[in-house]
């Protein structure tokens, strides 16, 4: 009798209806892969267009299976890269904004200095100012 219970059971969930519901999920996941790819391409896209977006794809190790381990060196990477390109451009500083919940140790530890704070910017945050002389390439 126990043989029985499981020919019995074997596709009784395989109904009109699981059908229909087979049917729709594989065709949201097509509809899915195919969003994905087109979100692939116009990220491509804009990485080739911005000049900051270039500057990303020429560090190794930079790409959307990047360990959350890798990012805080990839940011000093990426800062310092930064840095270099403006000064073969004939930039001599560099300045930026951040806010209190972001890394402000980050920059501070690359060099910048802070000139202005705005507080309560917002709510309980604030809003610091940083700039780095660089030098001549």
């Amino acid at each position: 009798m126990s043989s029985a219970i499981p020919s019995r059971l074997i596709g009784q969930h395989h109904s009109a209806a699981y059908r229909v519901q087979v049917r729709c999920a594989c065709q949201d996941l097509d509809l899915l892969r195919r969003r994905l790819r087109e979100l692939e391409r116009d990220i491509d896209g804009k990485l080739r267009e911005h000049e900051v977006g270039r500057l990303l794809t020429t560090i190794d190790g930079i790409g959307p299976h990047t360990p959350p381990s890798r990012l805080p060196a990839l940011g000093t990477q990426l800062l310092a890269r930064a840095e270099g390109e403006a000064s073969a451009k004939g930039c001599h500083g560099a300045y930026l904004d951040t806010f209190t919940f972001q890394s402000v140790e980050f920059y501070t530890r690359a060099g910048y200095k802070i000139f202005g704070t705005l507080e309560q910017s917002p709510n309980r945050h604030s809003r610091h100012f940083l700039r780095k002389p660089l030098h001549a390439a």
